[in-house]
C-alpha cells in the first residue's frame, strides 16, 4: 500500500480519469506512482511525457525495464 494515497479518482479531470481507468483495465488497478502524481497536474504530465519519452527511445529493452521496475519497488518495499 502507497504511503502517499492519491486524489479521488472521481474528483479528477475527465482526462486524467479515462488514464486511470485504462491503467486499471491493463494492470487492475491505477499505477501508484502516477496516481500519487495526480495530485499536480504539471507533475503528471511531466512524468508521463518522461517516462512516455524512454519507452518510446528504445533505451531500455522491456526485459530490463521491467527489471528496473521491480527493483525500484523492491528498494520502496512496494509490492510491484
Amino acid at each position: 500500500m502507497a504511503r502517499i494515497k492519491g486524489p479521488d479518482i472521481d474528483k479528477l479531470d475527465t482526462r486524467l480519469q479515462r488514464i486511470f481507468e485504462a491503467q486499471a483495465q491493463q494492470y487492475g488497478q491505477p499505477l501508484t506512482g502516477q496516481h500519487i502524481a495526480a495530485h499536480s497536474p504539471e507533475v503528471f504530465n511531466g512524468m508521463r511525457g518522461m517516462f512516455g519519452a524512454l519507452h518510446k527511445s528504445g533505451l531500455l529493452e522491456p526485459a530490463l525495464r521491467n527489471l528496473l521496475n521491480r527493483h525500484v519497488a523492491l528498494i520502496n518495499h512496494c509490492p510491484y
